[in-house]
């Protein structure tokens, strides 16, 4: 019986580290090879120092200019482009190559803040892939053949009585938004679109109808003792995440000898880096955010004793109702220093 268990035991294929570990052949190295490997990669090495570098020619100045010195930093005051805020820049430049882009400390609204977007948009100016010249129906063209484009362009709507459209993106600039008014100017009826990838078309419908001026509103978290958001991202990705950020930390600084810090509550479906520095945060749908502003606004006419129809939705959530309740009490208690604002893109009748 045991020879005969010994004899089957004998049968069995001896597994070893090999077997065990199939891929294990791959990753031995034998130092003979590795010897080998590393003479070929000496003697690469010094076949290829043999060789003459290229030449490189450093070219003077012919005439100088002025504020240029050779490998000395010089800044310039700009303004950022990479979304409709319009920060302050200070941007970097050696040998004549802007190479740095920074938030410039002395403009009033961004204060010496960038964010990540305007910090990267430099990048654009080293795309190897961005457009070097105009282009006419998707071919890449000449200066003088866009001229001549638009001006027969501008004789046929003269004559057919046709109106111009020109569309571009949001621009800050005042030299760019003179030069686009004479250009409009010379068409006898012209209109002019901004359209922007993110839109705050709504915000701009409500000033309309709160302020009588299609302008996107400046925030003053700073001066605000109560802050109310649904839905709006102020501190990420709303309007001029830098100023408002500047304004929100002075409001809400431990270290400054004023006895004050504003509280924040944040009503939203994702979590964003808003609702992670609010004081309360509480998590509802997108389709709730349009009926809880409406019991607010409802709560707050109350209070001050006004008789005031205002559409309210019924809301089945006893977290919103309570923290509604107690939010319309704070912020009338707050009035004149109070902030609500509200990222919804959808429009409420």
């Amino acid at each position: 019986m045991h020879n005969k268990q010994r004899k089957q035991r004998s049968e069995l294929p001896k597994q070893g580290k090999a077997d065990l570990v199939p891929e294990a052949e791959n990753f031995r190295f034998a130092r003979r090879s590795f010897l080998k490997a590393a003479g070929f990669t000496l003697s690469g090495s010094v076949l290829s120092a043999c060789e003459r570098a290229p030449v490189e020619k450093a070219i003077p100045y012919l005439v100088q200019p002025e504020d240029i010195i050779p490998g000395e930093a010089l800044f310039y005051s700009s303004t950022c482009r990479a979304c409709p805020a319009g920060c302050g820049l200070l941007v970097k430049t050696v040998d004549g190559r802007p190479i740095k882009l920074e938030g410039n400390p002395g403009h009033p609204l961004s204060r010496g803040g960038l964010c990540a977007i305007g910090q990267a948009s430099i990048l654009d100016l080293y795309d190897s892939h961005r457009p070097s010249q105009p282009l006419r129906n998707g071919e890449p063209c000449e200066w003088d053949e866009v001229d001549l484009a638009i001006g027969k362009l501008q004789h046929d709507l003269r004559s057919s009585g046709k109106a111009a459209y020109l569309v571009t993106g949001t621009e800050t600039s005042p030299t760019t938004n003179a030069v686009i008014k004479r250009f409009l100017e010379a068409f006898e009826v012209a209109h002019w679109i901004s359209y922007d990838a993110c839109s705050s078309s709504e915000i701009l419908d409500a000033h309309v109808r709160t302020h009588h001026s299609r302008l996107l509103p400046s925030y003053y978290f700073l001066k605000a003792d109560t802050i109310v958001s649904f839905g709006a991202d102020f501190l990420g990705t709303c309007i001029s995440p830098v100023e408002f950020a500047a304004g929100y930390r002075e409001g809400r600084n431990l270290e400054d000898s004023r006895l004050r810090f504003s509280h924040h509550v944040q009503y939203e479906a994702q979590l964003t880096l808003t609702g992670a520095k609010a004081d309360r945060r509480i998590c509802l749908h997108p389709d709730r955010i349009s009926s809880a502003l409406g019991q607010l606004a409802g709560l707050l006419i109350h209070r001050s004793g006004r008789d005031i129809a205002v559409p309210v939705t019924p809301s089945n959530e006893r977290e919103v109702m309570e923290g509604l309740n107690g939010l319309g009490e704070r912020l009338w208690n707050s009035k004149g220093k109070s902030l609500v604002v509200s990222g919804s893109q959808r429009s409420v009748s």
